[in-house]
């Protein structure tokens, strides 16, 4: 068996949403949004959640320092890549560890939702599902 239908056959094997991550045979434009939503609901369900239960309020989010216009352009343009761009090395450092997908997912989620928890708790707990979809 290849590499390819390995991976066509992992693929299978994860429940659903999670096998639509693995499915990389559909146009960019599709692949972005389908994860953009799989990643954005869940995330908003949590962080409903979380506020109702008063875990995540104004106390416990980070407090931004600054100009609108800067924290605004630092947190949508220039944070995503560079954690991107971060999440590589840790992705292939993890591998040492694990070569299992979504095990590798799990754990990278948790470190960026650790390092995004020494800023503000509730921040970490918010992070942790989207950090999931998008290692």
């Amino acid at each position: 068996m290849d590499n390819e239908e390995n991976q066509s056959v992992s693929a299978e094997k994860h429940v659903w949403p999670l096998s639509r991550l693995f499915d990389i045979n559909v146009p960019i434009h599709t692949y972005v949004i389908r994860t953009g939503l799989i990643s954005l609901i869940p995330s908003l369900i949590i962080s409903f959640i979380l506020s109702g239960l008063g875990i995540m309020n104004e106390e416990t989010l980070p407090k931004f320092e600054g100009p609108v216009l800067f924290v605004a352009i630092s947190m949508i343009v220039i944070g995503p890549p560079v954690e991107t761009l971060l999440m590589a090395p840790i992705l292939k450092i993890l591998s040492f560890i694990t070569k299992h997908k979504v095990k590798l997912a799990v754990m990278s989620a948790i470190i960026w939702a650790v390092f995004h928890s020494l800023g503000a708790l509730a921040w970490g707990l918010g992070v942790i599902w989207p950090f999931f979809v998008f290692s």
